[in-house]
């Protein structure tokens, strides 16, 4: 049975202020029929008070990359991307024409930071 791991992407957000940090998470998902960017989309974001008061949340920015696996080599590689750090930040602030390059090993990319 294959597997997908999706690459998503979540902004740091601290006290109501966009910080200029991103969280890249891969997750798994068992499940074929699961629609993983509504499922992550409508996911209640991450939130924790920091030790100032503030409240700090993670909320979902985009899926990054999509790789189905069935039965990987050992050591072979299952999910990743090639991004330059600032190519990153500027995305997920709205600035399309520098999105970055992805490439994941199984599958093809699914969508680009929106």
């Amino acid at each position: 049975m294959a597997i997908r791991l999706a690459i998503s992407a979540y902004r740091c957000v601290i006290g109501g202020v966009p910080a200029h940090s991103l969280d890249i998470q891969v997750r798994y998902f068992a499940d074929p029929m699961v629609a993983i960017e509504v499922f992550l989309r409508e996911a209640r974001p991450h939130t924790r008070i920091r030790s100032a008061g503030e409240t700090t949340t993670w909320p979902f920015v985009a899926v990054l990359g999509i790789d189905e696996i069935n039965d990987p080599d050992e050591g072979a590689q299952v999910v990743g991307f090639i991004a330059g750090g600032h190519k990153i930040l500027k995305s997920a602030h709205g600035a399309h024409d520098s999105a970055p390059h992805f490439c994941n090993n199984a599958a093809r990319l699914k969508r680009r930071l929106s």
